[in-house]
């Protein structure tokens, strides 16, 4: 597992940490870093917290002072395993958005104070129950307009208002080219066009 270290313009490989409290996850990238340092890793084996200050092994290898385990908790305060997700997407207020093969869209707020590692999320699940085209989601973008864009792999594309927490679904017949996504398949210019 790495990350892409902005200080230093370079990619960095993380080794694990014989005293930190999990190992490292297999077959997870890195994909969000928080304002205080904090990196979240997400993949098939659920979002794992990577604890700042890495320590500097050589120049291409750091070490987390901490690996921990995230975990959720159903509106019923019922433990619940984080599902494999694909990608994710961190927005300003530090909501999780995560996507899966199976599962739909979960979003995963943080419950500051649950315990000394900080490691819980209030975990919401949205499905075809709720109004997406399909389980199988394949990317996930924002528009910087409270709305997350998801797209499926052969049911269309649907826009998600994050507010409302409302489904807009799309298909060939409202323009789209194909009804096929492929695994992050999407990109924002800096004019904000999604494409």
């Amino acid at each position: 597992i790495g990350y892409y270290n902005k200080q230093e313009e370079c990619l960095i490989k993380l080794v694990d940490n014989p005293a930190a409290r999990n190992k490292l996850p297999v077959d997870a990238q890195v994909r969000h870093e928080t304002s205080s340092g904090i990196l979240y890793a997400t993949g098939n084996s659920g979002v794992y917290k990577i604890i700042p200050p890495l320590l500097k092994i050589s120049k291409f290898e750091e070490m987390p002072t901490d690996v921990i385990q995230c975990f959720g908790y159903d509106e019923k305060d019922r433990k619940l395993e984080i599902p494999s997700c694909q990608f994710s997407y961190l927005d300003s207020s530090g909501i999780i958005w995560t996507i899966t093969e199976r599962n739909g869209l979960y979003k995963m707020v943080p419950v500051e104070g649950s315990d000394s590692l900080n490691n819980s999320f209030r975990m919401t699940n949205f499905t075809m129950n709720d109004g997406l085209p399909s389980n199988n989601i394949k990317s996930i973008i924002d528009d910087g307009r409270g709305r997350l864009w998801l797209g499926t792999y052969y049911d269309g594309m649907s826009r998600f208002n994050i507010q409302s927490e409302t489904f807009t679904n799309y298909y060939i017949g409202q323009g789209l080219p194909t009804n096929r996504f492929r695994t992050q398949s999407v990109a924002r210019s800096e004019r904000g066009e999604l494409y």
